[in-house]
């Protein structure tokens, strides 16, 4: 996998535009997706905007972790976290 190559993320996390702060754990579930979601995401060099804050501030350990991302606010949605991350 090499920066450019496009990867597929899934997952039943939070639909856009839907509140995204819960009083109690248990509210979230009102806001999972009702059927799986994906979307295409882009392998981005290590040196671009998108990667660098995060390797600066250890959130990104190159030896072990992708970073990936269109850069257009496509992403994943919180609760999509541990979701699978394809490339084919």
């Amino acid at each position: 996998v090499v920066a450019g190559d496009v990867m597929i993320a899934a997952g039943w996390g939070m639909r856009p535009g839907e509140n995204q702060t819960f009083p109690n754990i248990d509210d979230s579930k009102k806001y999972k997706a009702t059927s799986l979601q994906r979307t295409e995401l882009v392998v981005a060099d290590k040196e671009s905007d998108l990667c660098s804050s995060w390797i600066t501030h250890g959130q990104l350990n190159t030896t072990r972790q992708l970073c990936v991302g269109k850069g257009d606010g496509n992403t994943t949605c919180p609760g999509d976290s541990g979701g699978p991350l394809s490339y084919y």
